[in-house]
């Protein structure tokens, strides 16, 4: 297929020229998080969630970490549980529909003991997490 959407017989087909013209517009994917966008479109609030996110957990979280229950618990104190599964899949790449599920889990049936988030909130203040739960922050 040529840049005009032809097919190698010389035919034209509008089909193929809208596909060709769409994948011409498509934004840097790298940029892009799992739901097609831009970090940018971010509300300024999550944004600064993520960025402290990164910053308290360089090298990420994994869904396995002793940590991960006890965050999903200090974030849902700071998040409405929409923005919560934007963030966490924003922060570190976790489909938010699942994150939302596991923040469930971890606010009921899986709740991890009130030390393991104290002990996760002091080591992340001392990483320099400074955000506080906030009406702000919890719309949706």
């Amino acid at each position: 297929m040529d840049p005009d959407g032809r097919l190698d017989k010389g035919t034209t087909n509008p089909w193929f020229r809208r596909l060709v013209s769409a994948t011409r517009t498509r934004p840097d994917w790298a940029s892009l998080r799992g739901d097609g966008r831009r970090l940018m479109d971010l509300e300024p609030h999550l944004a600064e969630v993520v960025d402290q996110l990164r910053l308290v957990f360089p090298a990420g979280v994994r869904e396995d970490d002793a940590d991960y229950g006890p965050l999903l618990v200090i974030l849902s104190d700071l998040l409405a549980e929409r923005n919560l599964g934007v963030v966490v899949e924003a922060a570190f790449g976790f489909d938010r529909h699942v994150v939302r599920n596991r923040a469930a889990g971890a606010l009921s049936y899986g709740k991890p003991p009130a030390e393991e988030v104290e002990r996760l909130k002091e080591r992340m203040t001392g990483r320099g997490w400074y955000l506080e739960d906030t009406e702000g922050c919890r719309s949706s």
